[in-house]
């Protein structure tokens, strides 16, 4: 750098530098290019010198950041516990809680690890890399690190083999509604049976996700005029409960629904939670709410009454419906409002689907002609299963309270 500010001192100094300079740039104007012998005399340009900022080192730990990260992402309560032990499991396998020293060849020792272990490619795929991608891009966003160690690392996913189709055919369909009408017995707790009675027809006829109706409060059902006609409405809202897109949105209850007398049992039941307690709060938290346990109860049911693997034994009636809806001709936009899927292009993004329209277009759809079932409960392997579950389950409880038992005496002699 010295060097070629001597050079410029020197030739600035030449009394006649200026003049030199001017005749180069006049021969460049009438386009005469030819060699200029005063330009070898010009110093060469050097950029000065980039002084690198302080070292500092860098740390991104699970205990000063997940928080930062979730408030500011606004990931759910289930998938910010799920995250957190994947993250988790990262920092053992790396040997640290500072994930900022993660490498490239960590991450894909680990990806190579993770499915030694048996888990599935699409498992490691969408949900440890996942995790792993999510909260570094955060961390670059933040300037807490300047990398993500995740970045190009993927798993490939196989074909998958598709056996059958994801919605419920006519018989399924036809035995969860016919079981959901037979009456409760004595084991299911009350609000399993009233999960079971609705639940599945609410499904049936609007394909909604199943924690979106489980999650249900009385406040959430009204009644809007509609021509001359009463019009029961369920809203499904992030006030109740976790919603896949964080936006509330109203449709319909089909009459077949209303004819069963849904009203008068919401109206019984009152404002607060329709299909759980919320008194047995202990049981559940934000990651595992009891709406979520409640939807999972109602899995094991499906299963237990004999719908096998191969279709989802909740989300298999959002197949069903968009099938059905597809059978009456149903406006696309129309449907997808009534489920809650996301519009499929910017243009459908524009305006709303008012309830009349929604209205008219459920109102197409054939209904399920379904009696209360006459013969005994259909007895599976999963329904076996479940009541070994059930019969362990009570013995335990009671080897529970015999030990509780003996052991008051001893504490009462004691005191």
């Amino acid at each position: 750098m010295g060097r070629a500010r001597g050079r410029a001192a020197e030739i600035h100094h030449r009394p006649d530098s200026g003049n030199l300079a001017k005749g180069t740039l006049v021969r460049h104007t009438k386009d005469d290019l030819s060699y200029d012998a005063t330009i070898a005399t010009w110093p060469q340009w050097e950029p000065p010198p980039v002084e690198a900022p302080p070292s500092k080192a860098q740390r991104l730990t699970l205990k000063d950041h997940f928080d930062r990260y979730v408030a500011q992402t606004g990931i759910s309560p289930k998938t910010r516990k799920s995250w957190r032990g994947k993250l988790t499991k990262l920092a053992e396998h790396i040997g640290s809680d500072n994930l900022a020293t993660t490498t490239p060849e960590q991450i894909v020792a680990w990806k190579a690890a993770l499915l030694e272990s048996g888990l599935s490619q699409k498992t490691v795929r969408e949900g440890y890399l996942a995790a792993v991608t999510s909260f570094f891009n955060w961390a670059i966003g933040n300037l807490i690190v300047a990398s993500n160690p995740a970045k190009g690392v993927t798993v490939k996913l196989p074909k998958t083999v598709k056996l059958r189709s994801s919605s419920f055919t006519d018989e399924e369909a036809a035995l969860i509604l016919t079981e959901a009408l037979r009456p409760s017995d004595d084991r299911a707790s009350r609000e399993l049976a009233d999960a079971r009675r609705w639940v599945p027809w609410i499904m049936a006829y609007s394909g909604a996700r199943v924690n979106e109706i489980t999650q249900l409060r009385g406040q959430d059902i009204y009644s809007r005029m509609i021509g001359n006609e009463e019009v029961w409405v369920i809203r499904v809202t992030p006030d109740a409960g976790n919603v896949k897109n964080g936006e509330a949105r109203d449709f319909p209850i089909h009459p077949h629904i209303v004819e069963q007398r849904f009203i008068d049992f919401v109206k019984r039941k009152g404002p607060g939670p329709l299909f759980y307690d919320p008194r047995r709060r202990r049981k559940g938290s934000d990651e595992n709410p009891l709406s979520g346990q409640m939807g999972e109860a109602l899995a094991e049911w499906v299963r237990s009454i004999g719908i096998e693997k191969g279709v989802a034994p909740n989300h298999g009636w959002r197949h069903r419906f968009k099938t059905e809806a597809n059978r009456v001709r149903m406006h696309p936009q129309t449907r997808d409002v009534i489920q809650g899927h996301a519009p499929r292009t910017v243009g459908e993004q524009y305006g709303e689907v008012p309830l009349e329209t929604m209205w008219v277009e459920l109102l197409r759809l054939p209904r399920y002609d379904i009696s209360p079932p006459t013969g005994p409960r259909p007895v599976t392997e999963a329904s076996k299963e479940a009541s070994r579950k059930r019969m362990a389950t009570a013995k335990r409880a009671k080897a529970r309270t015999r030990a509780a038992a003996q052991k008051q005496p001893a504490e009462t002699h004691a005191g």
